[in-house]
């Protein structure tokens, strides 16, 4: 997918690439029409995107407000205003290569095409762990039986994300050595700092919240916890690859794709089907079965376990991008298969009671005479 590779007709044709340009263009819109809607959402109460934004608890924090933002809308403003604006960049990016496939343009710089793309992927990928981080905000605190407020730290945490969720993306180019360097610089300090806000204010937030509060260990509690270890877990794991000498050693490994895989893996998969199953059992009134628990924590089994194998390859310079392994990187890869399994058969369950429960759901949400 990196310019200009498409455009070479060594592996893929060019038609190929311009194809797969074009959905990326598609999931650009798409991400407008998702962004545009929750804004306008957060923001149609009175006080519009200040009071989304939590601005008056972020400067004045003494002055006490009936009516503060919850950190779920809050998340929700901030991730949809990064995402139009990263719709932005990906059009920046698009076009030009569009243009040169159709011969209006001779050339497009693959050094700007490659930070244009990855600016514009890194911060997408961040958004959907902060997305599924608005779910643990609205959700975890109804079994906890404890509030999550929008206090000073919370507030001015989520509204620092809005810039330095744009920092971190070039500590994916150290190798170029064409990079400017005060780029790779600001890659450098932009991962650590991004790492606090999220770590400190979430992660550290949703431990207190939870402790000695007599959680109830339901599913969705089960897999939240799990997600918070993955997100924590997985960006110990990125902090490390955005250390230079590090990265020099480690980032065309395997590592690279164990930390994304965990705290997507075990931290947004694992937020997202909490969600969904503790939607789905408020809305129906269905009562939680006993294995329900179990394939949560099978899920967590399944997860981790394959996400370790993955970091042991990265330790072990098993590299990635390669189309064929050589057999001797192939071990840790058959002994994440059962580990693989575990996932399928969690999945299978949750997903299937998810499902059991929807049509009950529906009706529920039904307005007017049924």
């Amino acid at each position: 997918m990196l310019d200009p590779l498409p455009y070479q007709g060594k592996t893929w044709s060019e038609s190929a690439g311009v194809a797969a340009y074009a959905g990326y263009l598609v999931t650009g819109l798409a991400i407008v029409v998702v962004c545009g809607a929750m804004l306008r959402a957060t923001t149609a109460a009175p006080g519009g995107l200040r009071r989304a934004l939590a601005w008056d608890v972020v400067f004045h924090p003494r002055r006490p407000s009936p009516d503060v933002t919850h950190p779920p809308v809050l998340i929700a403003t901030v991730t949809a205003m990064v995402g139009l604006v990263m719709v932005g960049v990906g059009l920046v990016y698009l076009v030009p290569l569009f243009l040169e496939a159709g011969g209006l343009v001779h050339h497009v710089d693959a050094l700007f095409s490659k930070n244009a793309v990855l600016l514009f992927g890194h911060t997408m990928a961040n958004l959907c762990v902060y997305v599924a981080a608005g779910m643990v905000y609205g959700t975890l605190p109804r079994y906890a039986h404890r509030p999550w407020k929008t206090t000073w730290p919370v507030a001015v945490a989520w509204n620092a994300i809005i810039l330095l969720i744009f920092f971190p993306w070039s500590h994916h180019l150290y190798q170029d050595f064409v990079q400017p360097l005060g780029l790779q610089i600001l890659g450098n300090l932009g991962s650590f700092a991004g790492g606090f806000p999220s770590f400190i204010v979430t992660i550290v937030g949703a431990l207190a919240l939870v402790y000695g509060a007599g959680l109830e260990w339901s599913p969705t509690a089960i897999l939240m916890l799990l997600g918070i270890w993955g997100w924590a877990f997985g960006g110990a794991g990125a902090l490390l690859d955005a250390i230079v000498p590090v990265n020099q050693v480690m980032h065309n490994t395997m590592w690279v794709v164990a930390h994304f895989h965990t705290y997507n893996i075990v931290g947004v998969a694992a937020f997202a089907w909490a969600y969904l199953y503790h939607v789905t059992a408020e809305l129906s009134q269905a009562p939680e079965r006993r294995l329900d628990r179990f394939a949560a924590w099978l899920y967590g089994i399944g997860a981790i376990g394959m996400v370790v194998l993955f970091f042991l390859e990265g330790a072990h310079s098993v590299p990635r991008r390669y189309a064929t392994h050589d057999p001797e990187w192939q071990g840790y890869a058959r002994a994440a298969i059962p580990f693989v399994v575990l996932i399928l058969i969690a999945l299978g369950w949750l997903g299937g009671e998810v499902l059991a429960r929807l049509g009950r759901a529906w009706r529920r949400t039904r307005i007017g005479p049924t």
